[in-house]
């Protein structure tokens, strides 16, 4: 088959890592929220509620980002797909 739109293999790799790496930044905010738990387990009052607060915000920031991220590696892939079918499609006409 003619290769008439793209290198899928690098889109391949490129979906997959993208969808790797947020997967494993998920695990790293979950792992960084839990140690910074952990760590002032002993802080209280009022300016540790306020901390709680900001870092709860700024993790599911992150958190929605990270999925962002995913689901762009995901929309590559599936991208990636049609492309492919519509090549297929092409050579299959013999143009």
């Amino acid at each position: 088959m003619s290769l008439y739109v793209c290198d899928f293999s690098t889109l391949d790799q490129e979906g997959n890592d993208t969808c790797d790496t947020a997967y494993q930044m998920n695990g790293d905010i979950y792992d960084y929220q839990v140690a910074i738990n952990e760590n002032l387990a002993e802080w209280s009052g009022e300016s540790k509620k306020s901390f709680d607060k900001a870092n709860d915000a700024l993790v599911e920031k992150a958190l929605r980002e990270i999925i962002n991220s995913y689901n762009a590696g995901k929309n590559v892939l599936l991208v990636k797909q049609a492309i492919y079918e519509l090549e297929e499609d092409l050579s299959a006409m013999n143009i």
